[in-house]
């Protein structure tokens, strides 16, 4: 996975993800980010079925958007450790 940033300003963080299934991942992250009351809006689009990037847009009304989506990463990342073990007590 290749992320390029885009913008990167006061309230708006947009990059571009590729390398990956966009609509997975980033449907993930949207999710994610949307629970924060910070945030004003997170999306993403596919310019075209057949490039296999995606551009992801997070805008925020007082925190940083790199902050914002950091923790959404940790939250993520967090969620997958917790279900893995889930699994993994249920499936020996």
């Amino acid at each position: 996975m290749k992320v390029e940033v885009i913008t990167d300003k006061k309230n708006e963080l947009k990059f571009k993800i590729s390398g990956a299934d966009p609509h997975s991942f980033c449907n993930l992250l949207r999710v994610e980010l949307l629970e924060d009351l910070d945030v004003i809006t997170a999306g993403y689009m596919k310019e075209h079925p057949l490039y296999d990037y995606a551009i992801f847009t997070l805008k925020t009304k007082n925190k940083k958007p790199i902050t914002v989506l950091k923790a959404g990463i940790k939250k993520i990342v967090k969620d997958l450790d917790v279900f893995e073990k889930k699994v993994k007590a249920v499936v020996k």
